[in-house]
């Protein structure tokens, strides 16, 4: 097993819709974004460690106990802190999403659109 220093790890944040303008497909887009979260994954090398960070799977069932600007406010502190962030599809749909673009652009974090975008940020611009 390899150990990676940080320098060779990078943390991405997945954005995109949760839930449409506060009503249904919650699980359909939980479920998208994990894919993309495999996928993320593969990414990594011998030599670098690519690590999706997945709000849609740490918040999901939490609607009840946390109101909603709550939780997109403990997203654009968890964004900050990552290296990229990759939007993905319907992201400009989902007022979130729109917001997390916004933090994003705001503090400098770089941004990917598709993940064939994210492939060659991680290969030659992490």
């Amino acid at each position: 097993m390899t150990a990676f220093d940080e320098h060779e790890q990078v943390v991405v944040f997945l954005s995109g819709p949760y839930r449409e303008n506060g009503r249904g497909n919650t699980a359909q887009h939980v479920h998208r974004a994990s894919l993309v979260a495999r996928e993320v994954f593969s990414m990594s090398t011998d030599a670098r460690l690519v690590i999706p960070l997945v709000p849609h799977t740490m918040y999901q069932g939490m609607d009840d106990v946390v109101p909603l600007d709550r939780l997109l406010e403990a997203d654009q502190r968890l964004l900050r802190g990552c290296d990229v962030v990759l939007m993905l599809e319907g992201w400009t749909c989902s007022t979130g999403a729109v917001r997390e673009h916004a933090e994003a652009t705001r503090h400098g974090v770089p941004v990917c659109l598709t993940t064939a975008a994210l492939r060659r940020w991680v290969r030659e611009g992490a």
